[in-house]
């Protein structure tokens, strides 16, 4: 029987590859928007709707002004034209979830939730990176196999 070359290292594996992106992607959000958030806003009349990003979080908001319509405003974008987020810092809390919180300014009530982007990091990459060991030693349990001249590989033990 000919000597089977070794298995491929994790960096040659088109699961570890796919992967990349994505944390190259959360990471170039983290560091982008570390200063004003990117904001949009859009209003039904009665809510205004906030979807943000940018002092390493990302998330979104409702308000209900305590009196009628929010004015003539249907859609607006851009780079800190909404409003500010205080005391910006690289990490800040994972999550952070309001519900119906009475603010003091106007008596508006404003839901929403913000997801750390370091938090992002964190679960993507422990998804991400225990698939691309499991993958790599599945492939060399197969290898091991293979080159053992056995169609299935061991079983495992169950102790």
């Amino acid at each position: 029987m000919a000597d089977l070359p070794a298995p491929r290292p994790f960096y040659r594996s088109r699961l570890f590859w796919l992967g990349v992106p994505g944390l190259a992607f959360l990471l170039w959000c983290w560091t982008a928007f570390a200063g004003d958030p990117v904001a949009m806003a859009w209003s039904d009349g009665n809510h205004r709707t906030f979807a943000f990003v940018g002092t390493g979080t990302v998330g979104a908001m409702r308000i209900t002004p305590q009196r009628g319509a929010t004015g003539p405003v249907r859609f607006q974008a851009g780079r800190g034209i909404v409003f500010s987020l205080p005391n910006a810092t690289p990490f800040p809390s994972a999550i952070e979830v309001k519900l119906g919180k009475q603010e003091r300014t106007g008596g508006s009530k404003v839901s929403g939730a913000t997801v750390a982007i370091w938090a992002l990091v964190l679960l993507y990459s422990s998804v991400w990176l225990p698939l691309v060991v499991w993958n790599q030693r599945r492939r060399a349990r197969l290898w091991k196999a293979s080159a053992a001249g056995t169609a299935e590989p061991p079983a495992r033990s169950s102790t």
